[in-house]
């Protein structure tokens, strides 16, 4: 039997989608439960699901009644990124004596505080309610001691190891890169128009129509891997890959959709790129670093220490830092994985 003060709700699901926000409640669910802690999620989203320890919200006026009035996890753990659940949540524990603990992994707090209006003052009020924030970067921290006391702010990045056996990347995955010398990877949503490109996938075709152009001997194919709910059949795929073959760059370049977690196609891999405008604390950085890959990234945010770094949105910078990388044989970098443990242990030490 679990422990009252091992109790948690997260507000917010594991995949499917494939996400930041939803691989760190897969992993962290998954751990809590193998460590005799009683789970619960709160879906807010189509599709509804039928995981057991799933709560399906389809009235959340309903859901939060019963919530307040009825019986409830010890631990909320609130991943939305919406303030008015925020506020509910922040509402829930000084109402019913909950630990409710706030999390923040992008610009969504910033986004709402520049926003003005309602959005702004229910991630306020929420803040000043809360029992304790966890921003995963410094900068998110920064903006939330604005409005909170610096003592129950936390900055924890959010990466949790795989909970999972190894497995092998897809086979479609491996048969396009067949024997290529340097097999690159990159993640993200597709943005239509590209100038919404905020994880820098098009560049990516940018860097790669350069490498065909300019190193011609140089044998690399990078897989594009996104994770759109319609798969490739959305408009933006339908974009990319129109833009892959006008490029005449089918060889070099795959886009794959995938509903599953992403590492194993990160640990096949020679190199895994992050050309984002605007980041978090990527997952997927601290994902590839664990497994010991070469990391070429922009500097849209400070990042972990080994990764490869070149000035976000600069073209010709990304373009030089791939073929670099390319050209030193990539192989397994050396990696100290204390810090991942320290953080994982942190964010227990709040949760209880």
């Amino acid at each position: 039997m679990p422990l009252p003060n091992k109790n948690i709700a997260f507000w917010g699901v594991s995949p499917p989608p494939i996400g930041g926000m939803t691989v760190h409640i897969g992993r962290l669910s998954r751990f809590l439960m193998n460590n005799n802690w009683a789970v619960c999620m709160y879906n807010f989203y189509l599709p509804l699901r039928d995981e057991k320890h799933i709560v399906n919200v389809e009235s959340q006026w309903v859901w939060y009644l019963k919530l307040l009035l009825g019986k409830s996890p010890s631990i909320h753990y609130v991943i939305s990124t919406k303030g008015h659940i925020r506020f509910l949540a922040a509402i829930l524990g000084l109402l019913r004596g909950k630990k409710v603990i706030l999390r923040v992994g992008g610009q969504s707090l910033e986004d709402a505080l520049n926003s003005g209006g309602i959005s702004k003052w229910l991630n306020i009020l929420a803040l000043k309610l809360c029992a304790c924030f966890i921003g995963v970067n410094d900068q998110i921290c920064k903006l939330a001691s604005q409005y909170a006391s610096s003592s129950k702010i936390n900055c924890i990045p959010g990466f949790i190891p795989p909970q999972t056996e190894p497995s092998e990347p897809p086979k479609e995955v491996s048969d396009f890169w067949g024997n290529a010398e340097v097999k690159m990877v990159v993640t993200g949503r597709i943005a239509s128009p590209p100038e919404l490109d905020i994880y820098g996938l098009w560049d990516v075709l940018k860097v790669m129509e350069l490498i065909k152009k300019h190193h011609k001997n140089l044998s690399v194919r990078c897989c594009v891997v996104t994770y759109e709910a319609t798969g490739l059949a959305s408009e933006e795929c339908r974009r990319y890959q129109k833009n892959i073959i006008q490029k005449d760059l089918q060889e070099e370049v795959l886009l794959y959709s995938s509903k599953d977690e992403l590492w194993p196609i990160i640990d096949a891999a020679d190199i895994f790129l992050r050309p984002s405008y605007s980041d978090g604390d990527s997952n997927a950085i601290r994902e590839a670093l664990y497994l010991k890959k070469t990391v070429v990234a922009s500097d849209c945010v400070k990042r972990p220490a080994g990764c490869v770094t070149y000035p976000s949105g600069d073209i010709n910078s990304f373009y030089r830092t791939v073929v670099d990388s390319c050209q030193q044989a990539p192989g397994e970098i050396s990696f100290d994985g204390t810090e991942n443990l320290r953080n994982l242990n942190l964010l227990l030490n709040k949760l209880i």
